[in-house]
């Protein structure tokens, strides 16, 4: 998962585990703001137990319940957009 992503689902309420996982964002070489990044599991066990997750090259994943999809470049990025929009 990238630093913007990162930082998004931060700003929408993620809970941030200030000691592992996280990613700096940098400005002339100084730390601006650290973000967590979650683990797969946190993130799915965030948007819920009804998802599908598929993948060849992108990544699916489906919120049945909610009739919501998102695609990514990794299981990861899927499911946090995924969580974005439930959020």
């Amino acid at each position: 998962m990238n630093y913007k992503l990162a930082k998004q689902i931060k700003d929408a309420g993620f809970p941030q585990d200030e000691i592992n996982g996280a990613l700096m964002n940098y400005w002339d070489g100084e730390p601006v703001e650290t973000v967590y990044v979650p683990t797969l599991s946190e993130l799915i066990d965030a948007c819920g137990s009804y998802l599908t997750l598929s993948g060849r090259g992108t990544w699916l994943v489906t919120a049945p319940m909610e009739k919501i999809s998102e695609a990514g470049n990794s299981p990861e990025e899927a499911v946090a957009k995924l969580w974005l929009k439930l959020n």
